[in-house]
């Protein structure tokens, strides 16, 4: 019976503070402190999915889309490979099911990162990955000016490697959000970020491989 109270009282304790303390603070205190949370719970209850990225996955409503609330999200805006790098590793501790990993756009957009760049710090982020996590990675997405395309292919063509390699499943949802190198209007906000729409073939992309058994949705 003791035991049970003080369940109780954990779970008391953090939903109280939880919708007080992102209140009071800013930006990457609310992340560090949302992070602080997730290992707590999931403690108790490992989340069936986790996401790494930047802007992209940050900008999808998981929790609504894939109808679970048991989600962990780290994705920040603006974040490089390396960047998410670490984010995978304050992820992995937590033992998610699934583990969603998108990495990229940044780093070709606004890094102008040379592609052999790319794939290094690409394959330093997958060689953190546990041998028995279930992962899923996903390509970097065209955006709106054909002027990158080239060098967006040439980075995925470099990532896809190394995924494969490793036997990972892949999310490729260019042929879906754009044609001829660029991508549909109403697949973004501005030219790089995605709309809802964009965000709900993302998912239904996910739901496609977990059900084909691409990764056992068993533990």
């Amino acid at each position: 019976m003791m035991a049970i109270w003080r369940f109780v009282w954990l779970v008391l304790c953090i939903v109280s503070i939880g919708t007080a303390v992102p209140v009071l603070f800013g930006g990457s205190l609310r992340s560090d402190y949302a992070f602080v949370i997730n290992r707590k719970i999931a403690s108790i209850w490992p989340p069936k999915y986790a996401f790494v990225g930047n802007s992209l996955t940050a900008g999808c409503n998981w929790r609504w889309e894939l109808g679970s609330l048991s989600v962990v999200n780290l994705a920040t805006g603006g974040a490089v490979i390396r960047e998410v790098t670490h984010q995978l590793t304050q992820v992995l501790p937590l033992k998610p099911r699934f583990l969603f990993i998108e990495a990229g756009i940044n780093d070709v957009v606004t890094e102008s990162s040379p592609i052999e760049r790319i794939a290094y710090d690409f394959d330093y982020l997958l060689r953190q990955l546990p041998s028995n996590q279930k992962a899923i990675v996903t390509l970097i997405p065209l955006v709106s000016s054909h002027s990158l395309t080239d060098k967006i292919v040439a980075a995925n063509s470099a990532i896809a490697s190394h995924v494969e390699s490793r036997g990972l499943s892949i999310i490729d949802l260019n042929p879906l959000i754009a044609t001829h190198g660029v991508r549909y209007p109403e697949m973004t906000t501005d030219g790089i970020h995605f709309t809802h729409k964009a965000c709900s073939v993302w998912v239904d992309e996910i739901r496609q491989i977990i059900e084909a058994g691409a990764i056992s949705s068993d533990n």
